[in-house]
């Protein structure tokens, strides 16, 4: 993953690589696909910026129509 510039927000379904959507399933699922290639132990930057994206997409997934 390349890193954001400052000051730019994180565009959670843009990390996921899904459409906006309230679909927890499918947040899920692009989660864990992306989890395999953004592991904590050898990309730690890239999993915590997953991570987030992941937290933000089921925070705000709510406002989105599926």
């Amino acid at each position: 993953m390349r890193p954001l510039p400052p000051g730019t927000n994180m565009d959670c379904w843009h990390i996921l690589g899904i459409a906006p959507t309230r679909d927890e399933a499918a947040i899920k699922r692009a989660y864990a696909q992306l989890l395999k290639k953004h592991r904590p132990d050898r990309d730690p930057d890239g999993f915590i910026r997953l991570r987030e994206a992941y937290e933000m997409a089921l925070a705000g997934g709510e406002q989105y129509n599926t």
